[in-house]
């Protein structure tokens, strides 16, 4: 196996510019030693699963995420096997009620005004009671009733949400579009269920199965994979929508089973601090073969990452750090002026000479509220010479 792709959505990822960064990487075969600091989806690790590696990241429901993958727990595969069960099953609950649910539709079609909004509590949640009496599984059982509540709600919004839809539209429905309204609503709600019930509140209170498999969940079905946190620190990124309907979990869980670092042959270990003590634990062990990817948050506006800021003066004391580091590295950031005069000019301790600086563009997905814009450029800066 020479790759992997990365095991979970990453905000940030650099799964999509790996073939930009080979340009400027070292062969991999001379590296004794792999070091990440900022190691998040490990999109460059999974691309070219070196052979020893040490890697950090500061949040500590990352790193027992792949914890829990490399030592095979029991309990994180349990509750990843009843979480697909569950959204595999919403799947055929979909499509074995669509009849009913396009009926309480054409009910509440017919209705108007102040009888709508009255008659759309009542037919969702009688089509939820009908559903929910037989089809849904285990894992919800501690909060049927949060589920149960939750749903309605989700199943009402879509019903007003399409009858507003057609109110506004000279066209038909298109035949699908129950299908995927219902769907929808159902996968959503499991997705706030998940997310409020276990992610949010009761992390410590349910010992019969393993946080970081809801927290796998949460990234892969979370919009855009992205980070967001209220006034209570509770995450609180919605479900992805309908587009999120058709991802394979089932694959992607074969795919996290399937890694096994014995039987690859590879080592890594895996820690959860502060950049700076992580890398200040290393100084014994690194040598001039050793390799350290830096893929830190960028310098912005609004730097938080998973839930902890990463300031201006984070972004000085890296620069030193980098500096002063006796091996090959690289770093990845978005283009800005103050991010070039930390660099630009200065000396390395491990060349002697400037760090090599070269930009590229890089297209996002997603744009939440204006805070960063789709295309912008990233800088790779190095402390070494490809040509030497």
């Amino acid at each position: 196996m020479n790759s992997l792709n990365p095991l979970l959505k990453w905000p940030g990822g650099k799964s999509r510019e790996i073939n930009e960064l080979d340009k400027s990487l070292p062969d991999f075969k001379s590296i004794d030693l792999y070091i990440s600091p900022f190691f998040g989806g490990g999109a460059l690790y999974f691309s070219k699963l070196p052979k020893k590696a040490v890697v950090n990241d500061i949040d500590i429901q990352l790193i027992t995420f792949y914890k829990d993958i490399k030592n095979n727990s029991y309990k994180f595969f349990f509750t990843l096997d009843l979480i697909l069960k569950d959204w595999e099953i919403l799947t055929k609950i979909s499509k074995n009620y669509l009849e009913v649910y396009e009926k309480k539709f054409i009910i509440l079609k017919n209705s108007s005004g102040n009888n709508l909004l009255k008659n759309l509590k009542i037919q969702s949640k009688d089509l939820v009671d009908e559903v929910l009496q037989e089809d849904f599984s285990e894992l919800v059982t501690p909060f049927f009733k949060e589920f149960q509540l939750i749903t309605i709600t989700y199943v009402s919004r879509k019903l007003k949400k399409t009858i507003e839809l057609l109110s506004k539209s000279p066209n038909e429905l298109e035949p699908r579009t129950h299908l995927i309204n219902f769907e929808t609503a159902l996968k959503g709600s499991y997705y706030n269920l998940i997310r409020d019930f276990y992610y949010n509140i009761n992390q410590d209170n349910y010992q019969k199965y393993q946080f970081s498999s809801f927290f796998f969940f949460i990234r892969e079905f979370c919009f855009g994979s992205m980070f967001r946190y209220n006034s209570s620190g509770q995450f609180n990124i919605p479900y992805g929508g309908s587009n999120y309907n058709r991802k394979n979990l089932r694959r992607k869980i074969n795919l996290i089973r399937s890694l096994n670092y014995n039987k690859l042959g590879l080592s890594i270990e895996f820690h959860s601090s502060n950049y700076l003590e992580f890398m200040s634990g290393l100084n014994k062990i690194i040598t001039k073969e050793s390799f350290v990817f830096y893929d830190p948050p960028y310098h912005s506006e609004f730097s938080s990452y998973s839930n902890n800021e990463f300031t201006t003066e984070d972004h000085k004391e890296l620069a030193i750090n980098f500096r002063n580091l006796n091996c090959k590295g690289m770093l990845v950031i978005k283009d800005t002026q103050f991010i070039r005069n930390l660099y630009d000019g200065k000396t390395t301790n491990f060349s002697g000479k400037k760090f090599y600086l070269h930009s590229f563009k890089k297209t996002y997905n997603y744009n939440v509220k204006g805070r960063n814009n789709r295309s912008v450029t990233h800088l790779v800066i190095l402390n070494y010479n490809l040509n030497e």
